[in-house]
């Protein structure tokens, strides 16, 4: 509240001259519903000279009773009003200017001047010093509304006993004093709504001494026209259906989907049109609050894939208010790729005893199949590979006569799991290559990456064909 009143000037028709200056009167108390001391003498001051008789007659003190006896006294401009009774400690009064004043120049003021104060004492009455935004304030959805009274006050009492109309769930924060509180929405205030606050005289100071007075604050809200933002990503727990909010989309496994979160509550019939992901995946989606969304894929995850999770302003509040800013959200599935790190080579009469590095090698290996014309493949692969999952596992793998025509494919006869990462392959009816025809004979051993046969509990699975030549050379 200003410290003076400003009056503004009512021009009578038969001035000469006109003067608009503002005309201003400062008094003491200044504030409404100050708290002033047992010896206060409230006084008025004028800008410029008036009639003292007049001035004297607008001015007067009142309390409950009616008017309060004063003398009155001059010092230059001010006049001051002296109780010719002792104060009343913790009584409220009213330091009143009704009046009209005339000048010289033509110039005629209406003033009506009206403040309140309280005589304190050491069991004066709490009262509403100030209140952020005043009543009848059109504010924000999720403005605060701070309120400063003048003495410490019991808190818990203050949460039990204010009243909201319509009724909102709010926070409160005190300040170390305990004599300001900050009130604020929860999620927000309804839009174009008038909301009533009622502070009751039940309300107590930190000593158990009520309220002053009943006080009743509005305040009016307007329709939300912040764009909502997009606040964060995190993985979704498929099997317990909650966020992991510790997390970040870098950390999501084979039983993640995405949880997104956003800074209000949105409309959730716009998503559809609104988002797409890099490379392509197909999702369920589950609105989860007003302000979270759920993204369950129907397919794996692509193993060690970067993906981009793209949303743009197609996506609305529930006020239909756009999406701040297009988002972008790159992350990498953790999941390893399924591999082949080695293969080692041994027949029941070995020769040689060699690893291969895939992917497959530039030129055909040489490959020995002993007298029995039998081989067996130790391939170790990167991701644990189990019983369950093994026949299928193995229904990828082929090794197929790739040259003459008139050799055969060996059969497979040995399958071995030796290790979580080890499996043994052993193929028996090579055909040897003879010298006499100077033919080699070439062999094809290859994967295929199937998604479905090759996958682990971990979401670990192929995501690559990959093949290797093998020769028989010329016996001697």
């Amino acid at each position: 509240m200003k410290n003076n009143l400003i009056l503004t000037a009512l021009l009578l028709a038969s001035c000469a001259v006109i003067n608009t200056t503002p005309f201003e009167i400062d008094s003491y108390p200044k504030e409404r519903n100050q708290e002033l001391p047992a010896n206060a003498v409230p006084w008025v001051q004028f800008p410029e000279n008036v009639s003292l008789t007049a001035a004297e007659n607008a001015v007067e003190i009142s309390n409950a009773a009616g008017i309060f006896d004063c003398d009155y006294s001059w010092e230059n401009r001010r006049l001051s009003l002296s109780p010719r009774t002792a104060w009343t400690p913790g009584s409220r009064y009213a330091l009143k200017v009704a009046g009209q004043f005339s000048y010289a120049d033509g110039r005629v003021f209406k003033v009506k001047h009206i403040i309140p104060f309280f005589i304190g004492a050491p069991d004066s009455p709490p009262v509403l010093k100030s209140q952020n935004p005043e009543n009848e304030t059109i504010i924000a959805p999720s403005d605060t509304l701070t309120l400063e009274f003048s003495k410490a006050m019991n808190t818990a009492l203050f949460a039990q006993n204010i009243t909201f109309s319509p009724d909102i769930e709010v926070t409160y924060s005190w300040n170390t004093g305990a004599d300001t509180v900050l009130i604020a929405p929860q999620e927000e205030w309804t839009p174009l709504s008038r909301f009533t606050i009622t502070l009751p005289n039940t309300l107590t100071d930190a000593k158990g001494i009520p309220l002053a007075e009943d006080y009743t604050i509005t305040l009016r809200t307007y329709s939300d026209i912040t764009a909502p933002a997009f606040t964060s990503a995190h993985p979704w727990s498929i099997s317990t259906s909650q966020p992991l909010s510790s997390l970040t989309l870098n950390d999501i496994n084979a039983d993640s989907g995405i949880y997104l979160l956003f800074s209000e509550a949105m409309d959730w019939d716009t998503w559809d049109a609104s988002w797409s992901i890099e490379p392509a995946l197909t999702f369920s989606i589950l609105p989860f609050s007003e302000s979270a969304i759920a993204l369950i894929p129907e397919a794996r995850w692509i193993p060690e894939q970067q993906y981009t999770l793209s949303i743009d302003e197609t996506l609305k509040d529930a006020e239909g208010n756009a999406l701040a800013a297009v988002q972008d959200i790159a992350f990498t599935c953790p999941i390893p790729r399924q591999r082949v790190l080695s293969i080692a080579h041994s027949t029941a009469d070995p020769l040689n005893d060699l690893s291969t590095a895939i992917p497959k090698a530039a030129v055909p290996l040489t490959l020995d199949t002993g007298p029995k014309n039998t081989h067996t493949f130790m391939l170790t692969f990167a991701q644990p590979i189990t019983v369950t999952m093994l026949p299928k596992f193995v229904s990828t793998f082929s090794l197929t006569a790739s040259f003459p025509s008139s050799i055969s494919s060996p059969k497979l006869v040995l399958l071995s799991l030796t290790s979580n990462t080890t499996l043994e392959l052993g193929y028996e009816g090579f055909t040897p290559a003879v010298q006499s025809t100077q033919v080699h004979h070439y062999y094809q051993l290859s994967q295929r990456a199937e998604e479905d046969d090759t996958v682990n509990s971990d979401g670990s699975y192929l995501t690559e064909d990959w093949d290797i030549l093998y020769v028989i050379e010329a016996a001697p």
